[in-house]
């Protein structure tokens, strides 16, 4: 998902979470102490002192030194808005869970998840209501010396070699060209969840591989960066902000995973480009203590409240809007333990009725059946006009940007010069808001006996340029009559996709020209139903309304035949033609038009109903919740 932090500042986005996941005020503390006891102000975060200011007692925390920084920053925090104690150690991931699973602290800092061997230790000792709770991304950040100018760039293969324990002694060990000096390695201890998630990640995925150790492990990051500032053949590795923090003393080796070198940032692990070495940071507690214990459900509340700003003061990733929300359901009664699905968000109730005024809708034929109908419904219960047309997704992000509609279907993501375009015009707080999931479906007449089952490479000789112009040109047992194709319009998502998945795929391919187009996927329909040699594409939806008008041609990407279907879409087995659908609006329409927020959120509170009524397919509850947060703040 695209996260934009220009829209919200740090206290609004807070707002955002609890909006999504129906925090009340004294959701979790007045629950834990009864209607008596204080608890957080629903009006305020963690800078109004009132919110905790009646909170005492003591909260015992141990584990990953990695995450150490960020529960000490919380606790110091957190000690200047209530009476509580918050005694913070680490001993390293595996000693966290040792002392938690002895019942010796409330929450376990860790910078991996539980393993299942502590799972069961835990319940040995009858601790089985275990909640984790992520807090952070990290960059887990491979070093060396400021002077070292040859190994600033390393592949995953040599990153193996360096520290696998029958692999490289010597620099030049790895490459040729560099130093015979002896590899001098720095490393966490084995109970940290840096050296698990390290050996994890590089050291096992080579078969054979053990981590060496014949270096210099500690669990004190400090250590381990001080050996490396001394020593110009040393190489160590632990967090992006024992990095940050040893400052000019050091230097990050970029990583190169076969896509080209990605050095560690905030920016890189948020997106993904730096793998497989970013990784998410957790603590974890028992529902027992949330609900039972008023000075540890604040203190984990308080906790996710500052993340926004505590978080990267200390050198780590903050988590995207929908993710944070995750966790902050999972600490709200009824609690949701580990291994349990979080549940969606619960959205704000709204009163439909008292909303009126006109909205405007273009773009995507894809979309139009799922916009249509809920503009139906959304008229039965608010006094909102709701118009909703097709010109393709192309046509429809051309009036969006030149300020024509307030909503654009698409059947695509946004391309950049269709942002810039809008940008052009002053638009520049463009919302992506996913809606459904369709199966793109190529379709032929239903009396057609032998193409029920084509390859990708033969839909791809199919519909380009310089392809086959009769079906034997497929396959020489098919007849040789020409093939009639049908196909939508250029500036329709349905054809960029179908272009970009089956087209572009094969070099040098185009996409045909000398076929029938149409915007209009009732005019294709029609057509192919009508020719035997005909063949088409366009969604899924419009197959299942034509038909038995038209045959679903299975789709074989080399894994065998799939027919398309809501269970093959949702899964992922109908490659490459299924896809997401999409709408786009824009934040200050959101905030300053009550009658397009409320669609957007009644849009999505219904999808589960709509989407499949007008044949396709809903969003997993974890993505769905995402498009919610991308809404909540507007809704007032």
């Amino acid at each position: 998902m695209t996260f934009q932090k220009d829209i919200l500042n740090p206290t609004q986005r807070r707002w955002l979470l609890l909006l999504i996941t129906g925090l009340a005020a004294f959701a979790l503390v007045a629950v834990a102490c009864g209607d008596d006891a204080p608890g957080p102000a629903a009006t305020e975060g963690p800078a109004n002192e009132d919110a905790y200011a009646g909170l005492s007692g003591e909260v015992r925390i141990d584990g990953s030194s990695t995450v150490f920084p960020i529960a000490e920053a919380m606790a110091e925090e957190f000690g200047l808005v209530s009476d509580v104690r918050v005694n913070v150690a680490f001993s390293g991931t595996g000693g966290g869970f040792e002392k938690f699973c002895r019942g010796e602290t409330q929450i376990s800092n860790a910078s991996r998840p539980i393993k299942d061997l502590e799972r069961e230790a835990c319940a040995e000792n009858g601790i089985d209501d275990i909640v984790e709770i992520q807090v952070a991304i990290d960059a887990l950040t491979v070093m060396i010396h400021p002077d070292n100018d040859f190994a600033q760039c390393m592949t995953v293969p040599e990153l193996n070699k360096a520290f696998r324990a029958d692999g490289a002694r010597k620099w030049s060990d790895l490459r040729p060209e560099w130093p015979d000096d002896d590899i001098v390695a720095y490393y966490p201890g084995a109970d940290s969840g840096t050296f698990d998630y390290f050996n994890e990640a590089i050291i096992e995925e080579f078969e054979g591989s053990t981590h060496r150790g014949d270096g210099t492990p500690s669990e004190d990051d400090n250590i381990l960066a001080l050996g490396i500032g001394r020593d110009k053949n040393a190489i160590g590795y632990f967090g992006f902000a024992y990095f940050l923090e040893a400052g000019q003393g050091l230097q990050a080796v970029a990583v190169d995973d076969g896509h080209g070198c990605v050095a560690p940032s905030f920016e890189a692990a948020l997106s993904g480009e730096y793998t497989p070495l970013s990784r998410p940071l957790f603590i974890y507690t028992r529902a027992s203590f949330l609900n039972d214990r008023p000075e540890v459900a604040g203190f984990a509340r308080f906790f996710l409240e500052s993340v926004d700003t505590i978080v990267p003061e200390v050198g780590y990733v903050t988590m995207p809007a929908a993710l944070l929300a995750q966790q902050f359901t999972k600490i709200t009664p009824p609690y949701v333990l580990l291994g349990q699905e979080v549940p969606a968000p619960a959205p704000v109730e709204t009163d439909y009725s008292r909303l009126s005024g006109e909205i405007r809708i273009d773009g995507s034929s894809t979309v139009f059946p799922i916009a249509e109908a809920m503009a139906e419904e959304f008229g039965y219960v608010s006094d909102v006009r709701v118009n909703v047309a097709f010109s393709g997704t192309g046509g429809g992000f051309e009036k969006f940007c030149r300020g024509e509609t307030q909503i654009s279907d698409a059947s695509r993501p946004i391309k950049d010069s269709e942002r810039e375009s809008c940008a052009e015009n002053g638009i520049d707080d463009i919302v992506e808001i996913q809606v459904a999931i369709d199966a793109l479906t190529v379709m032929i007449h239903p009396d057609n006996d032998f193409a029920q089952c084509m390859t990708v490479p033969e839909l791809n000789q199919a519909f380009r340029a310089d392809g086959a112009k009769k079906w034997s040109d497929l396959r020489p047992e098919w007849p040789d009559d020409d093939i009639v194709a049908y196909y939508p319009g250029a500036d329709s998502g349905t054809f960029d996709y179908f272009n970009e998945a089956i087209i572009e795929e094969f070099e040098g391919s185009t996409h045909r020209g000398d076929g029938t187009p149409s915007e209009d996927d009732n005019i294709l329909a029609l057509g192919i139903g009508r020719d035997k040699n005909a063949i088409g594409y366009f969604g899924f939806a419009y197959f299942l309304e034509a038909g038995q008008g038209l045959q679903a041609v299975a789709v074989d990407d080399g894994h065998g035949c799939v027919a398309p279907s809501f269970e093959a879409a949702l899964s992922g087995e109908y490659t490459p033609l299924s896809r997401p659908l999409f709408i786009y609006t824009r934040a200050s329409l959101l905030s300053e038009r009550p009658e397009l927020a409320g669609f957007i959120q009644f849009f999505l509170e219904q999808s589960d109903a709509i989407v499949p009524e007008v044949g396709y397919v809903t969003m997993p509850a974890d993505l769905l919740a995402e498009q919610f947060a991308k809404i909540a703040p507007h809704i007032n």
